[in-house]
């Protein structure tokens, strides 16, 4: 945090300097390097710093106040839990001029989407590959595990039994909702025994 005389002018400048960057850029350590660079010569240069060893300080705290800008258009301007007469009834873009439409509409649409995988109390553990990615995975694997508690079973019944499974809805969302090395969660659990029974 800034001391000294100059305190709020410094915050005020580093707080113009984060607002340059996009506000769809996901956390501090999406943001290019080069932008972090110039914003550090830039606070370098204004505030005649010589050291360094201050770099470090100084993008930490653009950081911070980069992560409380995006926090402070989600309160404000998304969900309206805060208010002030400065920010009522008007847009952000006529604030910021900085922020471009489809920059704006981008960021409510993954501030909701977050929002929302919050209240998800089942999450799924597929990673980014999907039902379509781990069907294939899904299907060896049962198959490998068939084979080997049934060695005298017919291949090709056991080849239909194991696509069979995987083309119910219900078994694909139980193989997707349960992780591989734990047990899932007990509202998850509660469910699949439901679904099982």
């Amino acid at each position: 945090m800034p001391t000294g005389e100059c305190r709020s002018l410094f915050a005020s400048d580093i707080g113009v300097k984060d607002r340059n960057i996009r506000i769809t850029t996901e956390d501090w350590s999406k943001v290019p390097v080069g932008q972090k660079e110039t914003i550090w010569l830039d606070v370098k240069k204004k505030w005649n710093i010589k050291d360094e060893q201050r770099r470090k300080t100084i993008l930490t705290y653009v950081a911070n106040r980069f992560k409380g800008f995006k926090a402070y258009l989600t309160s404000y301007f998304i969900y309206h839990t805060k208010k002030s007469r400065r920010t009522e009834a008007v847009d952000p873009l006529t604030i910021y001029p900085q922020i471009t439409k489809e920059d704006w509409d981008e960021f409510k649409k993954s501030d909701k989407a977050r929002a929302s995988q919050k209240n998800n109390i089942h999450p799924h553990y597929m990673g980014r590959v999907g039902y379509t990615g781990k069907k294939d995975q899904w299907f060896k694997e049962e198959l490998e595990k068939e084979t080997v508690e049934n060695p005298d079973a017919d291949p090709i019944q056991t080849q239909e039994s194991v696509e069979s499974r995987l083309t119910d809805r219900a078994y694909s969302w139980i193989k997707a909702h349960t992780p591989a090395t734990k047990s899932p969660p007990p509202q998850t659990q509660k469910l699949i025994d439901d679904i099982v029974s």
